[in-house]
């Protein structure tokens, strides 16, 4: 957890992440979707290894989705993708759908 001792320019309290404590404004590790970006199409044999996300492949690439999850999670999902040997172009958040 970080803390900012008051909100500052580089740092919104509309930002989602952010909420008031002690006088001060602290960091979540609040969950989101993410998707993850490798490079190459997965084979079958790496499909089955992500079965607990959505998986999506085109011509040069594989997405993977999560569901609404921690970072927690996140880093536990880089780190297969680590001992797999895949190597990771990006990982994005993606906005929740409306409210």
């Amino acid at each position: 957890m970080i803390r900012f001792p008051h909100p500052t320019a580089t740092v919104s309290p509309d930002d989602s992440r952010l909420s008031e404590h002690e006088g001060g404004w602290v960091v979540t590790n609040g969950a989101r979707i993410y998707e993850i970006t490798l490079r190459g199409v997965a084979s079958d044999l790496v499909r089955v290894e992500f079965d607990d996300v959505q998986v999506r492949v085109d011509s040069a690439s594989t997405y993977l989705r999560t569901g609404v999850v921690d970072q927690t999670v996140l880093f536990g999902l880089m780190r297969r993708i680590e001992d797999l040997g895949l190597v990771l172009l990006d990982v994005a958040t993606i906005p929740p759908a409306g409210p």
